[in-house]
């Protein structure tokens, strides 16, 4: 073999790899060339939230928080929604927390809704004289009986002009049936029905429905239990009751209507195993207990509600939310805030401990979250794209929530809200007291 031949055979066995090493390279070039001019728009953002992003909490441990901003960002506005990006989040709680006391004790906002039973939380509200702030914590969802929610209740108990109530068609415990009792029995008289076995009776085929197929049992249990709510309702609507007390009977009722939707859409689940049907009647379902609370019940009232960033928004390319019926409904009345987090970890539904994930760099909200000065702000999305913040107006990465049920990974923000709160860090809720 020449020399020629040699220096030929040397090359092509080592061509693939010099050709794999020089096309590697060029990626990585390109990789990091796209971040640095993306990272150019950086110092742009930064200027815009020195202008335009009031400070809430400048640091973890400061205790003071800041929402004088809001007096004139809520003017006009009848209602605000807040969301969260989960349910378990120790400092979410706490900044909630003070929020509502501000928007309660300035602003006058005196109804505070929850994504919680509708007749469950008829207990902490009327019963408030005779429950500990502890005690009113379980008429709320599950992952939401915190320590951090102790303080709130203690703020119910001692505003008297401050309601609250929950607009879930699920149910969150069984204090629905300590607020019928005194009624039971007039109930029972005028139709034969023992309304707090019909409430355990209930609770049986709630189990049964959250199974994964349709049985004989199901069919013939929903079809009693409807009659016997039914007829309950009918009495309730027609008849004159006594002794129900400060709860007005009309919460009673759409209360019963809540039971007999439930059952109704998680039965048709049973049968079609759709998904996208199921939770947009579960939303539409919510958004007409805000509806009845805000128009029946307290029509006069500036009202505040909370939920999942989920149910809040006022759009989602993929789902109906409840929030685009209130669009619909409220119109110009509601404003609606998103909150998420950039870092730290979250207890899951199951209070389980969840780390975030990383940021995945500009494209991700972490990235931007985690740009602003301080521990916690907000900023309120403008009608147009801004020099600066022309990401809100995109789909940008948002992990570690419930975005849809495909598990979408990239929110259009300025579609999804009117206002944002970022928060560096959060921790898992604290159950136990």
């Amino acid at each position: 073999m020449t020399k020629y031949q040699k220096l030929s055979t040397l090359y092509k066995v080592n061509s693939t790899p010099y050709s794999m090493y020089r096309l590697t390279l060029l990626v990585a070039v390109c990789f990091f060339s796209t971040l640095a001019a993306n990272a150019q728009s950086d110092p742009t953002y930064k200027n815009y939230l020195r202008k335009h992003s009031p400070t809430i909490q400048r640091e973890a441990s400061d205790k003071m928080y800041h929402f004088s901003f809001l007096k004139k960002q809520l003017k006009g506005h009848r209602i605000v929604a807040i969301g969260e990006f989960n349910h378990g989040s120790s400092e979410i709680f706490k900044l909630k927390n003070k929020l509502i006391q501000y928007l309660h004790q300035e602003l006058d906002y005196d109804v505070v809704l929850f994504e919680s039973g509708i007749g469950e939380m008829l207990l902490p509200n009327y019963s408030r004289d005779t429950l500990s702030a502890r005690r009113m914590i379980y008429s709320l969802v599950g992952p939401w009986r915190t320590r951090s929610h102790v303080p709130l209740m203690d703020l119910v108990r001692n505003s008297p002009k401050l309601a609250i109530g929950g607009f879930d068609v699920q149910k969150s415990g069984g204090a629905f049936s300590r607020v019928v009792r005194p009624i039971a029995k007039q109930i029972e008289n005028g139709t034969g029905i023992d309304l707090m076995a019909l409430e355990e009776r209930n609770d049986k085929l709630r189990k049964l429905l959250n199974g994964r197929e349709l049985t004989d049992e199901i069919s013939s249990s929903r079809k009693n239990v409807l009659k016997d709510y039914k007829q309950v309702l009918s009495f309730l609507t027609t008849s004159p009751i006594q002794g129900s007390g400060e709860i007005p009977l009309k919460l009673i009722t759409q209360t019963i209507r809540n039971r007999t939707a439930y059952i109704d859409y998680r039965y048709d689940f049973l049968k079609d195993k759709d998904w996208n049907k199921r939770w947009l009647k579960r939303d539409s379902l919510m958004a007409e207990n805000v509806r009845f609370f805000t128009e029946e019940i307290y029509p006069d009232k500036k009202v505040v509600i909370l939920a999942h960033n989920f149910h809040i928004a006022k759009h989602n390319p993929k789902e109906e939310v409840m929030g685009e019926y209130l669009q619909t409904m409220l119109k110009e009345d509601i404003y609606t805030i998103g909150l998420y987090a950039a870092n730290g970890s979250y207890a899951n539904n199951s209070r389980q401990e969840r780390m975030l994930s990383a940021s995945e760099g500009p494209g991700d909200i972490k990235h931007y979250i985690n740009l602003q000065p301080d521990e916690v702000q907000f900023l309120n999305i403008p009608d147009s794209k801004k020099k600066g913040i022309e990401w809100i107006f995109e789909n940008i990465i948002i992990n570690d929530t419930f975005n849809d049920l495909s598990s979408s990974k990239t929110v259009d923000l300025a579609k999804w809200f009117d206002g944002l709160i970022f928060l560096k860090t959060v921790s898992p809720a604290i159950y136990k007291f």
